[in-house]
């Protein structure tokens, strides 16, 4: 399983499970989450198979367990390297993989605004900063 390539939005601008569930699917696809699979079968059953937005099974409390339970936790399997997957702080309907708050401002007061999360030697920098907290 790989870690998703990079921090910010994956899906924004929505809240519906019809958006969000498939592209959270594919992010976990591209990442070869081992569960991948298996989550889009279960999305598959609960839908009975209709992914039209307008699907009955779409808006179901087994389709919000899913979404909030199966779907996140993968998804977080996948988060880069010191980032997590959520709503954007500011944003509600801004989903992706964000480097925590104050994990955030410490590299900013670094100079570090944007880090390349797949340099090692960046990594190894935040490593130390996120040691200071």
């Amino acid at each position: 399983m790989k870690t998703f390539d990079e921090q910010g939005s994956v899906s924004w601008g929505t809240m519906r499970e019809q958006d969000l569930v498939p592209v959270f699917l594919d992010v976990l696809e591209a990442a070869e989450h081992p569960g991948a699979s298996r989550l889009r079968h279960m999305a598959q059953d609960i839908l009975k198979g209709n992914w039209d937005e307008d699907a009955p099974g779409w808006d179901t409390e087994e389709m919000s367990w899913f979404v909030s339970e199966d779907l996140w936790d993968a998804m977080q399997d996948v988060a880069p390297p010191y980032c997590y997957f959520g709503a954007h702080p500011g944003d509600g309907a801004d989903y992706g993989f964000w480097i925590d708050e104050d994990l955030a401002w410490a590299l900013y007061e670094a100079g570090i605004e944007d880090p390349d999360l797949s340099d090692p030697e960046m990594l190894e920098r935040i490593a130390e900063i996120d040691a200071t907290l």
